[in-house]
């Protein structure tokens, strides 16, 4: 029977609904004549019963069915489906869902709230599938750069802790916790930024759970790494269980689960039983959780099982209600494959948040570049006639201009062969020695771009010396991280956040700082004052300067001062 539920945007859904009532249920075998307990296949009497956790398929219904927080759940539209389809579902629970009394949280057709907007931290989880690869590290430094993420999670690190930090750690992410590998397999870790305050409360091999306070704000987040065989994944189940057992706040899980939800969730070999999909829903199930919107391609792994080719969604992030509530407008974005065989996800809190276009700010480098010398020179004596400010603003775009055609030529060759190698990778029939020629190519234009930069830090650390050393690139970051403002309090001591508020504290104190709030009557103080200022020297004042006082004037500012609006520092002239 299918039972049409409206939305509270106004779209209609049909909700499958089944019998619920199974007397027996045997997640081990998935048979319904007899219990775990009673199992054959049951050999260790020892593990924790899922049963005794309330962790089964009536119990779980029956849970969803009395806590408002899953109730609640089932009205959510942030996912592209929900990930309890082909589970049972009750009519008491469909009723209630359309009655939720979650008004706060209003949510477009589009999936994104038009509540006030949240942060905008992010964080990204990549099975790296070793670190020792040539395309692994190269991938790691471009995420990092293109990306920026907050939080950075590694599953599959393949290598001890030393390696691991020597490649991940850097002087922005400073801060990490790593788990090893057992053996040749597995190893996690995680890195993030020195202004996030995150505290790791318990780790495994298979998770890292950590607690977040930010700009006000407290929540969880779960780093999972999935048992890779399936005789192992319900005890990871029953361990994430028992993290969220008490939980109410806002927590997400993200990573790769190593599991499905169901067979629209993979492409290719044979389709699996349902019955082995019930561990993983009724985790998802029991604790009301649900997929964060996504963009990009879901089927997150590719691989070859025997003779079948085969595409699945094995990485997601999971949240729950309350993480909705608190973060209405988060969503995911799945990347290309390169260097793995799973694709990074990385995941926002806020996407209603668009980033800054960065100032033009002059490179004092430039003055030793021989082409970008003379392109400044043809700017310059372009029009002979025009005023400053025109010759000054066609020098900024021609720079821009060069800087992006210099940058896009360099790294034509790797966005080439990075875009082909997503192509093949995504093809349900991949040509795999195409793959590897691309991998070969792509390998060999990375290490020619490093040895570029290598030559490059050579000649400016010959004519810089230590001033372009390492130590001084860290310096600048650290200091930029220190003059960062992240939080302030109004005159009222209420703390804000955002940047557009902390601008209008900042306004408004100044503005009330070099306020009059006395008398008009100036003429007293005036009387007091003695005149220092001679009509000779006022004349002298206010007459235009001549072109060599501009000159000294300019000269004697240091080169590499703060610049002008214009986005110029004494060094251009």
């Amino acid at each position: 029977m299918r039972l049409p539920i409206e939305l509270p945007s106004g779209d209609i859904i049909k909700v499958n609904l089944e019998y619920e009532k199974l007397e027996k249920h045997c997640f081990l075998c998935y048979s319904l004549r007899h219990e775990k307990d009673s199992c054959p296949l049951n050999r260790d009497n020892t593990s924790i019963d899922l049963r005794n956790q309330g962790i089964s398929q009536q119990n779980t219904l029956r849970k969803l069915d009395e806590t408002p927080a899953s109730v609640k759940g089932t009205t959510r539209t942030r996912g592209n489906r929900s990930p309890l389809q082909g589970t049972k579902f009750t009519r008491q629970m469909a009723t209630r869902a359309r009655t939720s009394t979650r008004k706060r949280l209003c949510v477009d057709r589009s999936g994104f709230s038009k509540s006030t907007k949240p942060d905008s931290l992010a964080f990204l989880s990549w099975n790296c599938q070793g670190l020792g690869g040539d395309l692994t590290v190269p991938r790691i430094r471009e995420l990092k750069r293109v990306h920026a993420p907050d939080i950075l999670y590694f599953m599959e690190t393949k290598n001890q802790d030393d390696f691991v930090i020597q490649n991940l750690k850097s002087s922005e992410y400073s801060q990490h916790f790593t788990i090893p590998p057992t053996g040749l397999s597995g190893g996690l870790a995680l890195v993030w930024k020195a202004d996030v305050n995150l505290t790791v409360l318990k780790a495994s091999p298979n998770y890292i759970d950590t607690q977040i306070d930010h700009k006000g704000n407290s929540f969880y987040i779960t780093f999972i790494y999935g048992a890779p065989q399936q005789e192992n994944r319900e005890n990871v189940w029953e361990e994430i269980s028992a993290l969220g057992l008490n939980r109410v706040s806002a927590w997400a899980i993200s990573g790769d689960f190593n599991d499905i939800l169901d067979n629209s969730e993979k492409v290719g070999g044979p389709l699996r039983c349902e019955g082995s999909f019930i561990p993983f829903r009724s985790f998802v199930s029991v604790h009301g959780l649900w997929d964060i919107k996504h963009t990009g391609d879901h089927l997150s792994w590719r691989g070859t099982r025997h003779t079948h080719y085969i595409r699945s969604r094995l990485d997601r992030t999971l949240a729950n209600v309350a993480w909705g509530d608190l973060f209405p407008a988060s969503s995911c974005n799945y990347l290309r494959f390169e260097g793995s065989d799973h694709r990074p996800l990385l995941t926002y809190l806020d996407t209603t948040k668009t980033k800054e276009r960065r100032p033009f700010r002059y490179d004092r480098r430039l003055n030793d570049n021989i082409e970008a010398r003379q392109v400044i020179e043809e700017a310059w004596a372009k029009e002979s006639l025009e005023e400053i400010e025109i010759k000054i603003s066609r020098c900024r775009h021609e720079i821009i201009k060069w800087s992006k055609e210099k940058k896009e030529a360099c790294a034509r060759e790797i966005i080439g062969n990075q875009e082909e190698l997503e192509k093949e990778l995504s093809s349900s029939v991949p040509n795999l020695e195409k793959i590897e020629l691309l991998k070969e190519a792509l390998t060999k234009a990375y290490k020619e771009e490093e040895l570029f930069w290598r030559q490059r830090s050579r000649v400016l650390w010959l004519h810089g010396g230590d001033r372009n050393s390492a130590f001084f690139h860290a310096v600048t970051k650290g200091r930029r991280a220190v003059n960062r403002i992240t939080t302030i309090e109004d005159e009222d001591g209420i703390p804000v956040h955002e940047e557009e508020e902390i601008g209008a504290v900042f306004a408004k104190f100044y503005q009330n700082l070099f306020s009059s709030s006395g008398s008009d009557d100036y003429k007293t103080v005036e009387e007091t004052i003695a005149a220092c200022v001679s009509t000779e020297m006022n004349e002298e004042l206010c007459c235009i300067p001549n072109e060599e006082e501009v000159r000294k004037a300019i000269f004697a500012v240091h080169a590499d001062k703060a610049p002008g609006v214009d986005g110029f520092s004494a060094g251009f002239y």
